[in-house]
């Protein structure tokens, strides 16, 4: 988590969508990021040159959320969001 934090962060348009939804916002992504729970059973993936991170939060209103990130040596993507 600290790893990802680090570096330069990106939304896919995937994950650029949900925020437009209006459900959640990017103050939702960085306080599931520092305050939520890695999903070991779905991390640590190597997706080709990078790892994939599944980390489980909630946002400001209290919805359960899922956050999936792309972690690469030099920059962390946001690949999506789901409601849980």
């Amino acid at each position: 988590m600290k790893n990802i934090s680090s570096k330069p962060f990106y939304y896919s348009d995937i994950a650029s969508k949900k925020i437009a939804e209006n459900w959640l916002d990017s103050i939702d992504i960085k306080n599931t990021l520092i305050y939520g729970d890695v999903d070991f059973g779905r991390s640590n993936i190597k997706i080709g040159s990078g790892k994939l991170y599944t980390i489980i939060g909630k946002t400001t209103k209290n919805i359960p959320i899922e956050v999936v990130v792309e972690n690469y040596e030099d920059k962390a993507v946001l690949k999506d969001v789901v409601k849980i």
